[in-house]
């Protein structure tokens, strides 16, 4: 409790959010209580930074380039929000890896990274939803039309997560 905001919904939509947000951060380089203090600045003094849906664009009016153009934006956005809550570590791969990650929660799984284990998944299964090829060449987007795939997440982000949710209680215990 020492690491969630104080302006947090315990059992919330929310709260799954920046658990899987957290995960995000533990995959080396950083100490994880220093990036889970930072993180609980970071959603106490900026939430929306938290909200998966602001991530989207309207897939039907816009071309290819005003979507590159909205990605520079929110990758600008979230890089100066990252900074500001002493999280600018690696922040050019963080903030676009941020963008995709909440873009991809808010397009397949409703916002919720409780959607990823609604059908209490084998490991492996959930591994597959996680963990998957996200950047191509010159560090752009791919597979953003597949549910599967966060980036940056590996094997044991995939495991924490699944702890951190069911250990508070936000999906039932599975394994």
């Amino acid at each position: 409790d020492q690491f969630l905001p104080q302006n947090l919904k315990r059992g919330s939509k929310e709260h799954a959010v920046f658990l899987f947000m957290l995960c995000f951060w533990m995959r080396g380089g950083v100490e994880s209580d220093t990036a889970a203090l930072f993180l609980k600045q970071m959603y106490e003094g900026s939430p929306a930074t938290f909200r998966p849906e602001s991530y989207l664009y309207d897939e039907s009016s816009q071309s290819p380039e005003s979507k590159a153009t909205r990605n520079e934006s929110l990758i600008r956005e979230v890089t100066q929000v990252l900074t500001t809550y002493m999280l600018g570590q690696k922040v050019e791969e963080n903030a676009p890896g941020w963008v995709y990650n909440m873009r991809k929660l808010a397009r397949f799984w409703e916002g919720d990274p409780r959607c990823l284990m609604n059908d209490a998944p084998a490991f492996d299964v959930l591994t597959g939803r996680i963990i998957g090829k996200t950047r191509g060449k010159n560090g752009v987007f791919i597979n953003e039309d597949s549910p599967s795939g966060f980036m940056f997440f590996r094997e044991k982000m995939t495991a924490m997560i699944a702890y951190f949710l069911m250990d508070t209680g936000l999906v039932p215990m599975f394994y």
